[in-house]
């Protein structure tokens, strides 16, 4: 496939050439060779010269953005050096977002362009991580063009607030409707248990995979650049990682394509007023002076976040790694010099539901074609990322004090699941402020899931009450990409915030 272009020389066809590339690499859990997708990006550039906008009409160029950033392009001016060409020597991304503009300014008010069409160029832009002033530009077109359309096709936009963040050009990664595309990227990837049996296979290869040079900018797979799965023997050297390694630390635990942390480490660039950045339950939190390492078994989702932080100039305090959970927490434990406030284990993949009577066989109660997923853990107990192991180890990571661990999931049996052992093992739950108890019926308008609906008719524990808050605990910026799906979708979300047990601390520790 050539991302929808006949031409497989075409710069969307190489984009999409590169974006198979990385996700092969990844779903065999083998490094991302990255001088091969380097080298795609320096044929799209040549391509680019030749052929300028001939073959990225319509939203081609977008697309093509979007899939060098997913496929976790550097785009930090790559040569040829066999070539003494400098004209070569520009940003991929900054020429591509001036394509769209030239685009839509092109057609853009013409009655064949619907305002679907320029949003899909807005929203895929943003979510390639594109934040230049070219890209500003392109949002005030987009908002003249859609002022030009019927006022019936941009109602919703306008409601929600689109309009007015295009004309201000505030639109970016962060963007429910940039998230979306992200969240629906990241749902078709593989999950968490095939890449667990992938890193379960001899390592014979893995030297051979490794990169010459510019090892600080690849992605932390282990410390010192090598590219070595077995990540746990290998120690993360702290001050090359961060700028100031003293400062506290935020975790995201099976972190996907690292959204929540690039939102929350950027708090400190927004213009963002107090209500927008409030975190009443997470007051005693300074995200503006915090570190934030991100930990996933998926090195495309690692690229993709890496190669973003990069860009936007943030790695000095925002790093990803190619790291189980535990790996992750028993390194921080043993080595970082900091303290830790904040560890969020956020809508980890589910286990198979499976009634009490049922644990044993491992059946899925809905059946194949009502869950659609065999790829998930069998149940609770073999293969779910959340242990009480990893818990345990989150109880030990955290400061005895300020230290807060955040679960939140999708799926109400897998929050109270994860509730319960993060009780058993010595946490305690933190109740919600008054005012989001009001909340409540809000539940009562969606349309639940019909594992929720099996598991109240089962006589399930349910995710209600004064612990369980309706709205978000972490400011805004920090949603995940699968949060804004549900937010759009209706589903429930479960949310769960936790302090240690001072009291039955040092029992567990």
């Amino acid at each position: 496939s050539n991302g929808g272009d006949s031409n497989p020389s075409s710069v969307l066809a190489l984009a999409h050439a590169a974006l198979d590339l990385a996700s092969s690499s990844s779903e065999q859990g083998i490094p991302i060779d990255h001088e091969q997708i380097n080298a795609i990006v320096l044929k799209a550039k040549k391509r680019l010269m030749m052929t300028g906008d001939q073959e990225l009409r319509g939203r081609k160029a977008a697309d093509a953005a979007f899939w060098f950033a997913l496929a976790g392009v550097r785009d930090n001016g790559e040569k040829d050096e066999d070539s003494d060409e400098k004209e070569l020597d520009f940003s991929l991304f900054e020429a591509l977002t001036h394509i769209c503009l030239e685009e839509l300014t092109r057609f853009g008010k013409r009655s064949s362009c619907r305002a679907m069409d320029i949003m899909h160029i807005i929203e895929r832009v943003a979510a390639a991580g594109i934040t230049t002033e070219t890209f500003q530009k392109l949002q005030k077109e987009a908002a003249v063009c859609l002022e030009s359309k019927n006022k019936h096709d941009i109602a919703e936009l306008d409601r929600r607030g689109v309009l007015k963040c295009l004309r201000r050009g505030e639109f970016e990664l962060h963007s429910e409707r940039s998230l979306l595309w992200i969240w629906r990227f990241s749902a078709k990837q593989r999950k968490q248990k095939q890449i667990l049996t992938t890193l379960e296979k001899p390592l014979e290869t893995i030297d051979d995979c490794k990169d010459d040079d510019e090892n600080e900018e690849e992605v932390n797979e282990t410390n010192g650049g090598t590219n070595n799965p077995t990540l746990h023997r290998v120690e993360i050297d702290w001050n090359d990682m961060f700028e100031d390694p003293s400062l506290p630390l935020v975790i995201d635990i099976g972190c996907g394509m690292g959204v929540s942390i690039l939102g929350l480490s950027t708090l400190k660039d927004r213009s963002e007023n107090d209500t927008s950045n409030n975190s009443p339950m997470l007051n005693s939190i300074d995200w503006s002076g915090c570190n934030y390492l991100g930990a996933d078994l998926s090195r495309l989702a690692i690229n993709f976040a890496t190669r973003i932080s990069q860009r936007w100039q943030i790695n000095g305090r925002t790093q990803f790694i190619v790291r189980s959970g535990e790996e992750t927490l028993e390194e921080i434990i043993n080595t970082y010099p900091g303290k830790v406030q904040l560890c969020m284990i956020q809508f980890p993949t589910p286990f198979r539901f499976v009634s009490d009577d049922e644990r044993s066989d491992s059946e899925d109660l809905f059946g194949d074609e009502t869950l659609g997923n065999q790829q998930l853990p069998n149940n609770a107990f073999n293969g779910f990322m959340v242990s009480s192991n990893l818990l345990n180890l989150a109880l030990s990571t955290l400061d005895s004090d300020s230290g807060r661990l955040l679960l939140q999931s999708n799926v109400e049996d897998v929050a109270v699941f994860m509730k319960n052992t993060a009780c058993d093992i010595g946490f305690e739950p933190i109740k919600c402020l008054p005012s989001e108890l009001d909340n409540t019926v809000h539940r009562q308008n969606l349309d639940l899931p019909k594992r929720m609906e099996k598991w109240m008719s089962i006589g399930g524990e349910r995710a209600q009450g004064d612990i369980w808050n309706t709205v978000s605990v972490i400011p805004p910026r920090g949603k995940t990409e699968t949060e804004a799906a549900c937010l759009v979708n209706g589903t429930p979300i479960h949310r769960c915030l936790l302090k240690v047990n001072r009291i039955n601390h040092r029992q567990f520790k």
